[in-house]
């Protein structure tokens, strides 16, 4: 119960450090990438996050 809160809590919070580097490097973000996003594992996050701030702006 509470180690399932504390993963939620985690997950919750590198989802929205992950949107708002997307959102500065790149713009305003869809809300169904938002969406997705918050099915995403910590794991995953952070892969994307480190993918999202070695990307190459347009």
């Amino acid at each position: 119960g509470e180690e399932r809160g504390l993963q939620q809590g985690l997950q919750q919070g590198v989802g929205r450090q992950l949107i708002r580097v997307l959102q500065r490097r790149f713009g305003e973000i869809p809300q169904e990438v938002k969406a997705r996003l918050k099915g995403e594992s910590v794991e995953q996050l952070e892969s994307l996050m480190d993918s999202a701030l070695s990307a190459a702006l347009p």
